[in-house]
């Protein structure tokens, strides 16, 4: 069994007490003999990672617990392991008042954020690197808002319905935001295409959903440039932001464009081919409950590089 292993901060890696490497930021991998099911071990070498021992067998995998991510690659694993997010001195990051609510953000074994009104408490531990936190409030439709934009590496923001019970409804990495004229968030994604996605968002049964989208690419980005063998890569990175993809296909397959999507399911990134699966499948990574992912494979067949075809593989 192939296992691939990759770690947030630095770590030492043993197998059986033999020492194996440091992974951090990339991917190590070893194959496993069958019915070999190693005792490994994890070593932080700084403050901000856990140590973790485990066997990986079948309750592991199927169950992880804080501390891993598990991808199933359907004939291999990989195992993320994430930066560990503990303070243990309590202090303040940000803390607003309104005449009606009271908003806190800050560290106590965790970051944490907490809201306040006078019929409801809200809190909830977020795992982020950040570096300072805006708060806004803003209204749609008579209902009120508050908006927390989490500044680090990557800009989460979070959004919260005030009610008589508070509840969160919104949270993803964008990189910028307006309430002006309702709400929308712009996304940039470090793909071929170097995608833009404007998304407008209304509000409908107590959740935001997408309601104009606007997709454009980096104006260098040409596909006919592009080698055919970065051609499906390139088509599924676009089906995933929402892009226009008849320019990918022939005239054959355009009538179905539209049940791309459906077809393939709401995968959440693309990724070449491990090496025990076929070099002509792509990878599509989708969520499979808590601390999981699972990769599922699709060929596609090109004729004078317009796809003509578009298959699942079966395993």
């Amino acid at each position: 069994m192939y296992f691939y292993f990759s770690s947030s901060f630095p770590a030492a890696i043993k197998f059986n007490g033999i020492y194996y490497g440091v992974i951090h930021d990339t991917v190590k991998s070893c194959n496993f003999e069958d019915n070999f099911t190693p005792f490994i071990e994890v070593c932080p070498l700084s403050s901000s990672g856990n140590a973790l021992n485990f066997l990986p067998e079948k309750e592991f995998l199927d169950n992880p617990p804080d501390g891993v991510t598990v991808t199933d690659m359907r004939g291999g694993y990989l195992l993320q392991f994430p930066k560990r997010y503990s303070f243990s001195q309590l202090s303040v990051i940000k803390q607003q008042k309104f005449p009606d609510l009271l908003v806190t953000v800050f560290k106590e074994n965790g970051i944490k954020v907490s809201i306040e009104t006078k019929s409801d408490f809200f809190v909830e531990t977020i795992n982020l690197d950040l570096s300072a936190v805006d708060v806004k409030r803003f209204s749609i439709n008579n209902k009120n808002f508050i908006a927390l934009n989490f500044l680090g590496d990557y800009n989460t923001l979070s959004v919260y319905l005030i009610d008589q019970k508070i509840t969160k409804v919104f949270s993803r990495e964008v990189q910028s935001f307006s309430f002006d004229n309702g709400f929308s968030t712009t996304e940039v994604f470090k793909d071929m295409a170097k995608h833009k996605v404007v998304t407008e968002w209304i509000f409908e049964n107590n959740a935001f959903r997408s309601h104009l989208k606007t997709v454009t690419c980096d104006p260098n980005f040409k596909i006919e440039k592009l080698p055919l063998s970065l051609l499906p890569f390139a088509f599924l990175e676009d089906l995933l932001v929402g892009a226009d993809v008849s320019e990918y296909l022939s005239d054959s397959i355009k009538k179905n464009a539209d049940k791309l999507s459906g077809y393939l399911g709401k995968f959440i990134g693309v990724m070449p081919p491990p090496l025990f699966r076929n070099i002509d499948e792509v990878g599509l990574i989708y969520p499979n409950g808590k601390n999981k992912y699972k990769v599922d494979y699709c060929t596609l067949d090109f004729i004078d590089r317009k796809i003509t075809n578009v298959k699942k593989s079966d395993c």
